[in-house]
């Protein structure tokens, strides 16, 4: 397998815009007075991406990665550990697809 120099510039040219894009929102956001308001809606970002990354993964598997999901839900509630909350949820999934697919 051989590298395309077009595809390497690509790839470096995306890292770089991907950088500027942050480096610039950083920036923006140091000129940005953190009202209460801000700080909730910083706060509340990052849920938000998680349920937009999740749902069309739901939604394409369909009813049965609901029980995964909740469990998944539930252990991140109860232990507060990420690892754990995605091994059991696709220990569910992995079990739901076995026994009823």
């Amino acid at each position: 397998m051989t590298l395309d120099s077009e595809v390497f510039w690509v790839t470096v040219g995306m890292a770089l815009a991907t950088y500027a894009m942050r480096a610039g929102g950083f920036a923006a956001m140091g000129l940005v007075p953190m009202s209460p308001g801000i700080e909730r809606w910083l706060a509340s970002v990052p849920g938000c991406v998680i349920v937009a990354l999740t749902v069309p993964g739901l939604v394409e598997i369909g009813w049965l990665a609901l029980p995964a999901a909740l469990v998944t839900l539930g252990t991140m509630r109860a232990l507060g550990n990420e690892f754990l909350a995605l091994a059991s949820g696709m220990a569910v999934l992995a079990a739901t697809r076995a026994f009823l697919v």
